[in-house]
């Protein structure tokens, strides 16, 4: 597993889940904005609405979302949502991030990092 370029770490509360206390599929697009949001937000950016030199407003949207689910979100987990690797195009960013159950008082392996991956998205 490689070191994510952005980390960090979300509450799992009642309203991302259904009646069964799984994530909606929905609710990891959710995760993932928050978390590039957060990422923006530490570069001391606003992720949403960047001026270019001459002072024009630049949107970002997402244009494309390729989501892979691996396992349930349960709900009252923390979980750990990552930004893995961006790519800059000319007119486009590309991110691939994942979401991960944080492991407690385990010892770490590729076994158990792959059984923590939970989704993960390539965003356009």
């Amino acid at each position: 597993m490689t070191t994510p370029i952005f980390a960090t770490d979300y509450n799992v509360y009642i309203n991302h889940t259904d009646a069964g206390g799984i994530v909606y599929h929905a609710n990891h697009l959710v995760f993932f904005e928050n978390c590039r949001r957060d990422w923006f937000t530490k570069l001391g950016l606003n992720g949403y609405f960047l001026k270019t030199d001459s002072g024009e407003v630049q949107h970002f949207v997402v244009s494309q979302a390729d989501l892979q689910y691996k396992r349930a979100i349960l709900l009252d987990e923390v979980i750990t949502v990552r930004i893995d690797k961006v790519e800059l195009k000319p007119a486009s960013i590309v991110f691939y991030q994942s979401i991960h159950r944080q492991q407690t008082n385990s010892p770490s392996s590729d076994r158990k990092n792959n059984e923590s991956l939970l989704s993960s998205t390539k965003i356009v």
